[in-house]
């Protein structure tokens, strides 16, 4: 046993070996003083064998700004999964009993899964999600790649794997205010930034290798929701709670993507609106007008995820405890929680908490806790990256609600030799939309229903991934940033004659910091 592991890692190195040093620098020198130049290419894989990769059109992996030529021997490229991950989505209350709503497998038949919402879309199995290589090109035949090593890792297509063209730079040079940026996430391709430069990488001060806002997309505030939230059966305090997933546009706002999928996955499993937040991406505002959960990316101790996020200190902590005991101390991993839903009466927060009659004694809902459910936080796996996870739409009745912010992409930069200068290398996700996201002036007249901005925001889209493969250390002149972006705002303007109300803002995606800095080879 020990004979055939060693065997099998001299034929690795050496395989590596070879089309690493073979081809390195073979497009030249790389100088960029253009902002948002993108130098990758990308197509769709339909097939995986031993040491092929077959796409769906090989011709649009010929070069972008350079190399513009078509894809060929000696060329590098990274074959990666994007999605594919199985979640906890229990779908027999649609599918077989008729209703319109979806709930944690382990909560089917105990009527209160209402009371464990961080169950829902928990992520079962990785499957193939996240795996990731690169590959030095060996020849290319119509759509079929034949690589110069075998394949490292399985893929699964159906769980959107795409190829990658990468550049192969003798040196690289940014100036100005330019910016190397991937096409953005369309759910097929984009969202990874990638470089490979044999010699100096010079990040000058105001340049970016950037994956920022590009990876998966927040949930669309598309929908018009219920006015007014009923008590649902499996709640266990009668507090009127939103439906953690819902083929019903009435039912709550869109969800983010994440690792898991995102609208065809979600419709598979009835499951496109509600607060549940689907693997690492922000549940959708539950009603009526409660704010979108955060996406999330890898994050320190994922099993203690709540759902909730971190409250924010800059509220009263006796606010937030009369929520539940000891909430304003408490942490979870992951993405943050949407805002409260609808209050008409702006009543001291720190006497009275949510689920009240006193916020709303003449309306329908009373500020209760249907936020969308901050994204699940992933396991770190150094086979497996991952873009940052969409923040949740808010819930929307008057037409008013904020998006989900994008998620933040990923960063591949291989360098053999020094990275200078004063630049950054960043994955930061978008912020949450605000309400009255198209900043429309209420009317002068007056009208009961003069008003803007009076729906839930939208949660902030995840940090994404950087990676460094360096031979030398990178200098603190450099930046590295993977941010989670925060919470839409409700912006709510009021005309004459029309009452004030509250909504829920957005809850904030992860801010993670993963910066995985290994030995070129």
């Amino acid at each position: 046993m020990k004979l055939f592991t060693l065997f099998l890692s001299i034929a690795f190195i050496a395989c590596f070996s070879t089309f690493s040093f073979s081809q390195r620098g073979k497009d030249g020198v790389g100088n960029v003083s253009a902002a948002n130049t993108q130098v990758n290419t990308y197509s769709t894989v339909t097939a995986t064998g031993v040491n092929t990769v077959t796409v769906s059109n090989i011709a649009t992996l010929t070069g972008g700004i350079w190399p513009t030529t078509a894809l060929a021997a000696g060329d590098l490229i990274m074959i990666i999964q994007m999605q594919g991950a199985s979640m906890d989505i229990d779908v027999t209350p649609t599918a077989t009993w008729g209703g319109n709503y979806t709930v944690p497998g382990a909560y089917l038949w105990s009527n209160n899964w209402n009371q464990f919402p961080q169950e829902w879309g928990k992520i079962t199995a990785y499957n193939n999600a996240g795996k990731f290589e690169q590959a030095e090109v060996r020849s290319v035949t119509g759509n079929v790649i034949t690589l110069q090593c075998n394949l490292q890792n399985a893929y699964t297509p159906a769980g959107r794997v795409q190829v990658v063209r990468i550049p192969r730079y003798s040196a690289l040079t940014l100036t100005g205010t330019a910016s190397i940026v991937p096409l953005a996430w369309n759910g097929s391709i984009g969202g990874v930034v990638a470089v490979e430069v044999n010699g100096d990488i010079v990040l000058n001060a105001g340049t970016r290798i950037s994956a920022s806002t590009r990876g998966f997309r927040g949930g669309v505030a598309d929908n018009t929701g219920t006015v007014g939230s009923v008590n649902i059966s499996g709640d266990g305090a009668g507090n009127g709670s939103s439906y953690l997933g819902s083929n019903l546009t009435s039912q709550g706002a869109r969800k983010g993507e994440g690792i898991g999928g995102f609208t065809t996955e979600y419709d598979a499993a009835f499951s496109r609106y509600g607060r549940g937040a689907p693997a690492n991406g922000g549940g959708g505002g539950g009603i009526q007008n409660a704010g979108g959960g955060g996406g999330a990316n890898v994050a320190a101790n994922p099993a203690l995820y709540t759902g909730k996020g971190v409250p924010s200190t800059t509220a009263s902590a006796i606010a937030w405890n009369l929520e539940m005991a000891g909430f304003s101390g408490s942490t979870s991993p992951g993405g943050g929680r949407g805002g409260y839903s609808l209050s008409t009466v702006n009543v001291d927060a720190t006497i009275t908490g949510p689920n009240n009659t006193a916020w709303s004694p003449t309306a329908s809902d009373t500020r209760k806790v249907n936020g969308g459910l901050g994204g699940h936080p992933l396991v770190y796996d150094a086979t497996r990256l991952f873009m940052g996870g969409g923040g949740g739409a808010g819930d929307q009745d008057s037409g008013q609600g904020g998006a989900g912010g994008a998620g933040g992409g990923i960063v591949f930069v291989t360098c053999y030799g020094n990275i200078s200068g004063a630049g950054s290398l960043e994955s930061d996700g978008a912020i949450g939309g605000n309400t009255n996201p198209n900043n429309q002036a209420v009317s002068p007249f007056p009208s009961s229903n003069n008003k803007k901005g009076n729906d839930g925001a939208g949660g902030g889209g995840a940090g994404g991934s950087v990676y460094v493969k360096n031979l030398n250390p990178i200098p603190a002149t450099i930046s590295l940033n993977a941010r989670g972006g925060a919470g839409g705002n409700v912006v709510l303007s009021v005309g004459l004659g029309a009452a004030a109300e509250g909504s829920g803002p957005g809850g904030a995606g992860v801010l993670i910091n993963r910066f995985p800095v290994v030995n070129a080879k």
